[in-house]
């Protein structure tokens, strides 16, 4: 009998667990608002490798980018979500401290705007 038990919780605790490829809702949102559902696991990838270099959580960093593509759209420069995502990851090397990315994000803007 314990066995029986043992073996139904596994089976729908695998049933229930969401699958590995499952993208977070954070992930969802940059993906929907880019019209690229299909690839918010890729999102969801970034946001991963952002989180430990960044002194924000990652539903932060997805809602900070969504801001600053809105800022960078209402200036004329059409960056998609993704696209932010990887040029933040690129400005933070690895291996050093927590940093502040929403003031890397205002830097990118700012730098934009006297490059036009």
């Amino acid at each position: 009998m314990t066995k029986t038990l043992a073996a139904t919780a596994a089976v729908v605790a695998l049933v229930l667990a969401p699958s590995a490829s499952a993208a977070t809702w954070d992930a969802q949102l940059l993906a929907r608002d880019d019209h690229n559902t299909a690839h918010a696991a890729r999102y969801d990838k970034l946001l991963n490798r952002l989180q430990p270099k960044c002194r924000q959580d990652r539903s932060a960093i997805a809602r900070y980018t969504l801001g600053a593509k809105r800022v960078m759209n209402a200036d004329g420069y059409h960056y998609t979500n993704l696209t932010l995502l990887l040029t933040l990851s690129g400005t933070i090397p690895d291996g050093r401290a927590r940093v502040d990315c929403v003031g890397r994000y205002a830097s990118m803007v700012v730098l934009l705007e006297r490059h036009p």
